[in-house]
């Protein structure tokens, strides 16, 4: 699903170059109620979850780009770097919002599963954008990034149906109605065709899950000066003039 994000960042410009901290906030959620094919639809899994990330990024300006130079006038721009988010998906249930990591609902916590997936993971953030002179030192642009995680459960949704009895004993009924709720969708008691489902496929473990954002950003540039303690301090010094 598209939702909405806001990112905040800081960023020193070098020649062609831009270095980049960037924090991100923004929500994660999909359905299998907006699934074209029958299985997936069938399925009947849905979630939303929380996003906060921080990443390091680097910028190359194709055509070279200064903020402070008038003749500076647009560029396109790849962009790339590392970073490190936090999710927890949640799914709704009659009515209730239920945090699915802790229920396992693969059965990670069963005997010989391997345990409760990490809600902080890395990521590589990889896109490209242009950017504009708007006034002074102002600069806009408009930019698609996309993630590439380590990890296959941001949904929740990786492998294959866990037992449903066992998850019945060991987790409780919510962790054994959440695994699997085909039954929900076609209007049968809970359970009531969960033996057949037992080990086949949930979801698609070769590929891990990856997000995008599509932003239009706003920077001033601060110029090459700091001004600290009432002084000016520049890239270099000057002598003194009298």
């Amino acid at each position: 699903n598209i939702n909405a994000a806001g990112s905040a960042f800081l960023k020193y410009n070098v020649n062609n170059f831009g270095l980049r901290g960037m924090l991100t906030i923004a929500k994660l959620s999909g359905s299998d109620a907006n699934a074209e094919d029958e299985f997936r639809k069938l399925r009947n899994l849905s979630f939303f979850s929380p996003l906060a990330e921080i990443s390091f990024l680097a910028e190359y300006n194709i055509f070279g780009f200064d903020p402070s130079d008038n003749e500076s006038v647009f560029t396109p721009y790849i962009v790339g770097g590392v970073g490190g988010f936090y999710f927890n998906p949640k799914t709704e249930y009659e009515g209730n919002e239920y945090e699915l990591q802790p229920l396992s609902t693969e059965g990670q916590t069963l005997a010989g599963g391997p345990g409760r997936y990490e809600l902080y993971q890395l990521a590589v953030p990889l896109g490209a954008g242009i950017k504009f002179k708007l006034w002074q030192n102002w600069v806009g642009s408009l930019e698609m990034l996309g993630r590439l995680t380590f990890t296959d459960y941001i949904d929740d949704v990786s492998t294959v149906y866990a037992p449903y009895d066992e998850l019945l004993l060991n987790n409780g009924d919510i962790s054994a109605y959440l695994s699997q709720r085909i039954d929900e969708f076609i209007g049968e008691a809970e359970g009531s065709n969960a033996a057949q489902y037992n080990g086949t496929q949930r979801g698609s473990p070769d590929v891990n899950d990856y997000y995008f954002t599509i932003q239009i950003t706003l920077a001033h540039n601060l110029g090459n000066k700091l001004q600290l303690g009432g002084r000016s301090i520049g890239k270099r010094a000057n002598c003194p003039r009298f």
